[in-house]
């Protein structure tokens, strides 16, 4: 956004949001509007991101309007056209919101910028800068200046990818295979991809989320199983959940090695798992992991594991980092059961998905109290795809779940094509049209592939929920 006298062709490139006779002037939000910068204000002072009441003299407005004062405290007398009845409409902004194919009033651009045009999107809450409560993105069609607006009250858009493949750098131009498992972890987005033996698509990446790069932490490419250098030998095999430390070390549920690796100064080592199908608890790498898919941490450093399925049972398997130990939190033993994503609420409880077979049966989110290892079916029933009272509620496959700060719980709808939250009595439907596609926009018109995993971010992660999804 330019300053006060730069030249401009439009509203949106000034910081005051007001562009006349090509060049930027001083813009006319009232006392009390919501501001970025000075230049908005009629008193020419933006505090907190609000315009004061008073003037540039100091003087308190005493019941006059803005504009008048602004006129009178304005110290360039060349500029009387901001008190001329042309300008009766209190928000300057106005005008150019109503027709969305024009450029909107830039005020995501100091947050986002246009990092690789096509990337930086947000939504504007409602009751701040935008009364309309609609979503900005870039225009790749247009100058770095010019935004899209979407109506509506939440944004789905793409920071990544787009075909299949392996491909590093800018974000958009990225491509992935299967996308199995997401984390967000200081600023970084990490995902465990999956391919064929020969498709060297089976790889741990991470996604910098301000430099939107895209660059692989490790795995060569083709299925296996390899320690060591993790860009030369390392290999996984179907890796899915994926987590991080607080001191940065990566830990990988690598399914098809019935292990759990772990990446640290460019080498990736087994840190718990046989490699064997079995349940027995014990040391870490004495331990049974039959199947390892769901991955969560806690404040501790301990690890949250749920395995098995098929022809094992399936667990909740704790992974006591300081004690070395594995043990079982909760397990059933009926064949053709699986135990999917899961997290934590902080709070004393793990959330975790239980399904009977692949193409039929039951689906049920259930809580398990860590503490009396007592487990209880929170919602779901038969497979389906219906949102509503949770004892009616009904899934398909759910591969992955997170919660967040607010304890609300989402999970991607894998063949109903949705982002789903389950809140304490309910489960709503917060993204997705229900129909296959990559479709970006508001959150009512978005579409999405098979949703296979999530992550909340916890700097953003609030009662509404800032989310990456991952769909194929």
């Amino acid at each position: 956004p330019r300053s006060n006298g730069a030249s401009c062709s439009g509203a949106g490139e000034c910081k005051s949001f007001a562009c006349k006779s090509g060049k930027c002037v001083n813009g006319s939000h009232i006392g009390g509007g919501t501001c970025l910068y000075d230049d908005e204000c009629a008193s020419r002072k933006c505090v907190d991101g609000f315009c004061t009441q008073e003037a540039d003299g100091g003087v308190p407005d005493s019941g006059v309007s803005d504009l008048d004062i602004a006129d009178q405290a304005t110290p360039d007398a060349a500029l009387p056209d901001l008190a001329t009845p042309d300008m009766a409409l209190p928000d300057l902004a106005a005008p150019d919101m109503a027709p969305p194919d024009k450029a909107a009033p830039d005020h995501s651009a100091p947050d986002l910028g246009c990092l690789g045009c096509g990337i930086a999107f947000k939504c504007i809450p409602n009751g701040t800068v935008n009364p309309q409560d609609s979503c900005y993105r870039c225009d790749v069609t247009k100058s770095t200046s010019s935004w899209t607006m979407f109506d509506g009250k939440g944004c789905v858009f793409t920071v990544a990818g787009g075909s299949s493949g392996h491909k590093d750098g800018d974000a958009l131009q990225a491509r992935f295979g299967g996308l199995a498992g997401l984390h967000v972890w200081s600023g970084k987005l990490y995902i465990t991809t999956q391919g064929g033996a020969t498709e060297l698509k089976t790889r741990v990446r991470v996604l910098a989320l301000k430099t939107n790069k895209v660059a692989t932490l490790a795995g060569v490419g083709n299925a296996g199983f390899a320690e060591g250098a993790a860009l030369t030998t390392a290999k996984f095999k179907l890796p899915t959940g994926i987590v991080v430390d607080s001191a940065g070390i990566v830990y990988v549920a690598d399914t098809s090695n019935a292990r759990i690796r772990a990446i640290k100064n460019g080498v990736v080592a087994t840190i718990a798992g046989d490699g064997k199908t079995g349940t027995v608890n014990g040391s870490l790498l004495t331990s049974n992991l039959s199947m390892p898919m769901g991955l969560t941490i806690d404040a501790a450093g301990d690890l949250y594991v749920t395995t098995g399925g098929g022809n094992v049972a399936a667990q909740v398997r704790k992974l006591d980092m300081k004690k070395g130990t594995v043990s079982t939190l909760y397990s059933v033993s009926t064949l053709n059961h699986h135990f999917t994503g899961i997290d934590l609420d902080g709070k004393g409880k793990a959330y975790f998905f239980h399904f009977t077979a692949y193409t039929t049966g039951y689906r049920w989110l259930r809580d398990l109290d860590l503490s009396t290892k007592a487990s209880a079916v929170l919602a779901g029933q038969k497979q389906g795809c219906v949102t509503g009272a949770l004892a009616a509620a009904s899934f398909t496959k759910i591969y992955d779940l997170a919660v967040n700060s607010a304890g609300d719980i989402f999970m991607p709808g894998h063949d109903c094509y949705q982002l789903l939250s389950v809140s304490k009595s309910k489960v709503t439907a917060v993204a997705g049209t229900g129909k296959s596609g990559s479709t970006d926009g508001t959150a009512s018109k978005a579409s999405f592939g098979k949703a296979a995993s999530i992550a909340v971010d916890p700097a953003t992660g609030t009662a509404q929920g800032a989310a990456m999804v991952a769909a194929s």
